[in-house]
C-alpha cells in the first residue's frame, strides 16, 4: 500500500524534492525489501512463522499488486504527480522496469522459499525416522548383549 501512496499521490514529488526527501525514500525502500524478503523467504528461525502456505499466499497477491501498480504508471503517466519531474517516457521506462525487475524478484523468493520448505521437509522426515528407529536400536542391543555370569 505505501508504493500506491508514494507514486499515486504528490508524495513522491515531495520526496523527490530534496536530497534528505530522496535518500530517505532510498533507505525506506531498502530496508522495507530486506524485511519483506526476510518474512517471506528467511532462513532465521522465528517463533510463530506464518506457514509456508501462508507466506506463498502473500507473496502471489503482493506480487500481483505490484505489477498492477506498475501498469497503471505505465497508463498513467502523463497525468501522475511524478509527471511534474519526469516525462511520461522515463516514467513508462520506470514502470516497465517495476514491472518486470518485480517478477524477477518475486521469483527468487518463492524459489528461496519453496527450496527452504523442501530442506525443512526432508531434516524432519529424517529426525521423524531417527526418532522411530531409536526404540527399535535399543531392543537390538540388549538382545545381542551376551549372557552376564548366572548366580
Amino acid at each position: 500500500m505505501p508504493l500506491f501512496l508514494l507514486y499515486l499521490t504528490p508524495l513522491y514529488a515531495a520526496a523527490m524534492s530534496s536530497a534528505a526527501g530522496h535518500m530517505v525514500m532510498t533507505l525506506h525502500f531498502g530496508l522495507a525489501g530486506c524485511l519483506y524478503a526476510w518474512a517471506i523467504a528467511g532462513p532465521d528461525p522465528m517463533r510463530r512463522r506464518p506457514s509456508v502456505p501462508l507466506r506463498a499466499v502473500v507473496l502471489v497477491l503482493s506480487a500481483g499488486l505490484h505489477a498492477w501498480l506498475a501498469k497503471l504508471v505505465y497508463a498513467r503517466a502523463e497525468t501522475l504527480h511524478a509527471a511534474v519531474m519526469h516525462t511520461p517516457e522515463d516514467l513508462r521506462g520506470a514502470a516497465v522496469l517495476m514491472y518486470y525487475g518485480g517478477d524477477g524478484a518475486e521469483l527468487m523468493l518463492a524459489v528461496a522459499l519453496f527450496a527452504g520448505w523442501s530442506r525443512d521437509r526432508v531434516r524432519r522426515h529424517r529426525r521423524d525416522a531417527a526418532r522411530r528407529a531409536a526404540p527399535l536400536r535399543r531392543v537390538q542391543s540388549a538382545q545381542a548383549l551376551p549372557a552376564g555370569p548366572r548366580r
